[in-house]
């Protein structure tokens, strides 16, 4: 009777601590469901890669996580200069030229939330710190994208984690 008790007490305890302690995350949402799930702590980065529009030429956008959770726009890295490239530059700001590509450095513009539009015709790229380049149109299809940094309760990551587990070992889905 004791050992059931103290089952019932641990689960119970658990299952608290799943519902107060909460994570910091960082996300990527395509029409409310969750597509990309990291922890995430102060100095982790990820980058953005796309083709100019007219130029037609690589745009990287380089992100970091500052102490307070926030998505804060680092970098900005493309191979020509055209329609809005380069855009804005601060006082803090410079504009340099490395061999075959340009970067606007210095910056450290915060971002609440980024928006963006993943397609196969912008051969749009996703990479998380030093992970692996994410074809983002190839893996999770043309749409818009919500990229956040913020909380998630205990409970919800180990639900995903789970979700994705299953998903992952029934053959729904290849990677990520």
């Amino acid at each position: 009777m004791k050992k059931i008790l103290l089952i019932f007490l641990i689960a119970g305890l658990i299952f608290f601590i799943s519902y107060v302690i909460s994570l910091p995350v960082f996300t990527l949402e395509k029409q409310g469901q969750i597509i990309f799930l990291h922890y995430v702590k102060p100095g982790d980065t990820f980058l953005l890669g796309y083709l100019h529009s007219v130029a037609q030429t690589d745009v990287w956008e380089e992100f970091s996580i500052d102490k307070n959770y926030q998505i804060i726009l680092t970098q900005t890295m493309f191979q020509g200069q055209g329609a809005g490239l380069p855009y804005n530059i601060t006082e803090h700001e410079k504009l340099i030229r490395d061999g075959e590509w340009f970067r606007i450095m210095g910056m450290r513009r915060v971002v609440p939330m980024i928006n963006w539009r993943i397609d196969t015709q912008w051969q749009s790229r996703f990479r998380f710190g030093q992970e692996e380049v994410i074809p983002a149109a190839t893996v999770w299809g043309d749409g818009v994208v919500q990229i956040k940094a913020g909380q998630m309760k205990l409970k919800n990551w180990l639900i995903y984690g789970l979700k994705n587990f299953w998903q992952r070992n029934s053959g729904k889905n290849e990677r990520y």
